[in-house]
C-alpha cells in the first residue's frame, strides 16, 4: 500500500479548512493533511519539512498566497504548490501561474471536491517534469563526452547544436558549426550527399560515407549514421553521428597501392621469365613504371665496361630523342652515384644540377624540373641505371622509394636474364619470399588494426601447416595453405571499424555487412594470379559441414579441403584466447566444443585429425 501524499494547508479561515479537509480525507486516505492558519504556524511546519504539496489560501491575515509560494520555493523549488482562493479572479489566477504555482482552485464545492484530482494531476506532471529533466541531464551528459561527434539538425540544414568532438573534428567552435549549418560541412560536390539526406527523409536514416569539410576547407572522409526524430515539440530533427575515418582511408590506399605494386611485380617476373626479348620486357617494366609510381618518362641505361659509360637502351614518354644519344661517362657525372655507389640518388633542383651533368640537355629539352636514378644490380654487379624524370616537382614517400627499388631490382632481373637464363629461378625465389614478407606485411597490419585478435594469424598459420602435413597435403599445396591462413581475414579491410571494432553486440544489418567479409577477401585476391590457389581459405573458411555456413551455404565434400582444416584451428584458437567480452577458454573446454560439432559446423575427418595433433 502506497504512503499518504503528505499536504500543507495555509488557510486562516477555519470553514474553508473544513471543507478542503472533507474533500481530501473523508473518502480516501491518500492525503495526510498538516494545517496551518497563521504565518508563525505555517514557517514552523515549513521547517519541519517532509511535504510533497502545498495549499494555500490567496488571501490570509498578515500574509498573502504568493508569500507563502515564495517561501516554499525558497526551501524547495521542486515543491508543488496550489493556490486555493474565494477570489476567482482571471488576473489573480495568471499572476500566481506566473509567480510559480502550480494551479489555481476555487473555494466553491464542486471545484474543491476535484481538489484530489488536481492534486495527484499536480504530483503527476511533477513526476513526469522530474523524469525529463533527469533525462535531458543524462542526454546532455552523454552527448558533450561522447567519442563520436554528434550534430542536431533539422531536416533543412539548420544546426541546433554541436559537441566538443564534433567541434574538434571540424576545428571550429560550436558557435561556427551553428552558423554554417550542415551544408556548410559537407562537401557538396560530393554525389552522394543528395542521396543520404533524401534517404534520411525517406527512411528516417542512413548510414554510409561522406566528404565533409574543416574550417580551412579541407576535405575529409567520414562515416555518417543519421536518424530522424521529434522533439518535445514534435519538430522534427536530425541527429548525425560522425567519425573522421581519414587514417583508415589512408591505410586502405597504402594496402591498395602495394596491391597494385606486387601485381605490377607479378606481371613484370612473368614476362622475365616467359621471354628473352629484352625489348619487350623493359618496355613493360617502363610502361608499369611510368604508371604506378606516376612520372612523365623512364629510361634505362646500360653500362659498357669497354669504355666505362652509361648508354641509353630503352626509354618512354620522351617528347624528343635526345635520350637516346646520350652516354655518361661515370668519372665525369654525379649519377655514377647510383652507379657505383649502389643506392637512390635524387636530383630535384634543375638550376643547381644544370652543368654538373651530362643529363643537362635531357632535362633542357623535355623540360623537366627533376628526377631520380637507381642502380640495377645483378648478382651483385652494376649493370645500369633505371632513371625517372618529372615536368613537376612532386613529393615522394617511402612507399614510392621502395617500389622503385623494387623495380629497379625487376630491371636488373631482366636484362640479366638475357644474359644468363640459368640464374633466373635463384631470382623467382627470392621474389617470392619478396611476396610472402608483402602478405605477412598485411597480416600483421591486420592484426594491428583488430587489436582483439592480434597474435591470432601466426598461431592459426603454424597449426594450420602442421594439421595440413598430417592430413597428406603437398609442400606445394602448403605455400599456398600458407598464404591463404595469412590472409584470411584480408576481407575485412571492407568493414568499417564502426562495425570491426564495436565492443557491444552487432545489429542485424552490422551482422549483415560483417558476414561480406569473405566475398570482399575473393574480390581482393582473385585477380592476384599468384595468389589464386589461395583464395579457398579467405573465401571459404566460414562454411559449415551441414551447408548453414556463409557465403555460399557449401556443405560436406564442396568446401576445399584446406578451407575445412582452417576452419577448426580458427575456431580453436579464438576460443582459448581472451576477449574483451569474455575470457579465454580452457584447452579441454574448446577441444570437448569443437569434438561436439564435428558433422555439424566441422568435417569430422579433420576434428578426429586435430584432436590427434593437439593432444
Amino acid at each position: 500500500m502506497n504512503e499518504p501524499i503528505r499536504i500543507l494547508y495555509v488557510d486562516d479561515y477555519s470553514l474553508d479548512r473544513e471543507l478542503v479537509r472533507d474533500a481530501l480525507t473523508k473518502e480516501s486516505n491518500d492525503f495526510d493533511l498538516v494545517e496551518a492558519a497563521s504565518r508563525t504556524e505555517f514557517e514552523n511546519a515549513l521547517a519541519n519539512g517532509g511535504f510533497e504539496l502545498v495549499l494555500s489560501d490567496f488571501n490570509i491575515l498578515g500574509f498573502e498566497g504568493m508569500e507563502v509560494l515564495n517561501a516554499v520555493h525558497a526551501k524547495d523549488a521542486d515543491i508543488p504548490v496550489i493556490i486555493v482562493t474565494g477570489t476567482g479572479s482571471e488576473e489573480i489566477a495568471v499572476e500566481a501561474m506566473k509567480q510559480g504555482a502550480a494551479d489555481y482552485v476555487i473555494k466553491k464545492f464542486h471545484h474543491i471536491q476535484r481538489l484530489p484530482l488536481t492534486i495527484h494531476a499536480v504530483l503527476e506532471n511533477k513526476r513526469i517534469q522530474k523524469e525529463k529533466r533527469d533525462i535531458d541531464q543524462r542526454y546532455r551528459l552523454l552527448f558533450e563526452n561522447s567519442g563520436e561527434a554528434v550534430l542536431l539538425t533539422d531536416l533543412e540544414g539548420t544546426v541546433y547544436d554541436a559537441n566538443p568532438e564534433a567541434c574538434r573534428i571540424f576545428q571550429m567552435s560550436e558557435g561556427e558549426i551553428v552558423e554554417r549549418g550542415h551544408q556548410g560541412l559537407v562537401d557538396l560536390t560530393d554525389p552522394r550527399y543528395p542521396a543520404a539526406i533524401e534517404e534520411s527523409k525517406k527512411l528516417g536514416k542512413f548510414l554510409g560515407e561522406l566528404n565533409l569539410v574543416r574550417k580551412d576547407g579541407a576535405v575529409f572522409p567520414a562515416e555518417i549514421a543519421t536518424i530522424v526524430f521529434r522533439d518535445t515539440s514534435s519538430n522534427e530533427r536530425m541527429s548525425w553521428l560522425i567519425r573522421d575515418i581519414t587514417e583508415r582511408k589512408q591505410a586502405e590506399s597504402k594496402i591498395r597501392r602495394q596491391l597494385d605494386y606486387l601485381n605490377a611485380l607479378r606481371l613484370i617476373d612473368q614476362t622475365i621469365a616467359s621471354t628473352f626479348d629484352l625489348e619487350l620486357s623493359l618496355n613493360i617494366l617502363l610502361t608499369n613504371t611510368i604508371s604506378l609510381l606516376s612520372v612523365d618518362a623512364a629510361a634505362v641505361l646500360l653500362f659498357n665496361p669497354t669504355n666505362n659509360t652509361l648508354e641509353y637502351t630503352a626509354g618512354l614518354g620522351f617528347l624528343t630523342d635526345v635520350i637516346r644519344t646520350t652516354k655518361i661517362n661515370l668519372s665525369e657525372d654525379q649519377v655514377e652515384k647510383a652507379a657505383l655507389g649502389r643506392w637512390l640518388v635524387q636530383f630535384l633542383d634543375q638550376e643547381e644540377d644544370q652543368g654538373n651533368s651530362l643529363l643537362t640537355p635531357v632535362l633542357i629539352g623535355e623540360n623537366f624540373v627533376n628526377y631520380h636514378g637507381v642502380p640495377l644490380i645483378a648478382k651483385g654487379k652494376v649493370i645500369g641505371v633505371l632513371i625517372l624524370f618529372n615536368r613537376s616537382m612532386t613529393e615522394r614517400d617511402q612507399d614510392w622509394i621502395d617500389f622503385l627499388n623494387n623495380l629497379g631490382g625487376q630491371a636488373a632481373i631482366a636484362i640479366d636474364n638475357t644474359r644468363l637464363f640459368e640464374s633466373l629461378q635463384k631470382s623467382n625465389l627470392e621474389l617470392s619470399q619478396a611476396y610472402d614478407a608483402t602478405i605477412e606485411g598485411w597480416s600483421r597490419a591486420l592484426d594491428i588494426r583488430d587489436r582483439e585478435t592480434e597474435g591470432h594469424t601466426l598461431r592459426v598459420v603454424e597449426r594450420t601447416l602442421e594439421l595440413c602435413r598430417r592430413m597428406g597435403l603437398s609442400e606445394g599445396q602448403l605455400i599456398q595453405v600458407h598464404r591463404g591462413a595469412l590472409l584470411h581475414d584480408i576481407g575485412k579491410l571492407g568493414v568499417p571499424d564502426g562495425i570491426l571494432l564495436k565492443n557491444g553486440p552487432l545489429t542485424d544489418e552490422e551482422w549483415e555487412l560483417m558476414r561480406k567479409h569473405p566475398a570482399f577477401a575473393f574480390e581482393m585476391l582473385s585477380p592476384i594470379k599468384y595468389l589464386a590457389g589461395a583464395v579457398d581459405i579467405p573465401y571459404y573458411h566460414h562454411e559449415r559441414w551441414d551447408g548453414t555456413g556463409y557465403p555460399r551455404g557449401l556443405k560436406e565434400d564442396q568446401i576445399p579441403l584446406t578451407a575445412r582444416i582452417f576452419a577448426v584451428v580458427d575456431v580453436f584458437d579464438a576460443l582459448t584466447s581472451d576477449r574483451p567480452y569474455r575470457p579465454a577458454w580452457t584447452r579441454e573446454e574448446a577441444l570437448a566444443y569443437i569434438q561436439s560439432l564435428a558433422g555439424i559446423q566441422f568435417d569430422p575427418w579433420v576434428v578426429e585429425v586435430f584432436l590427434e595433433v593437439i593432444r
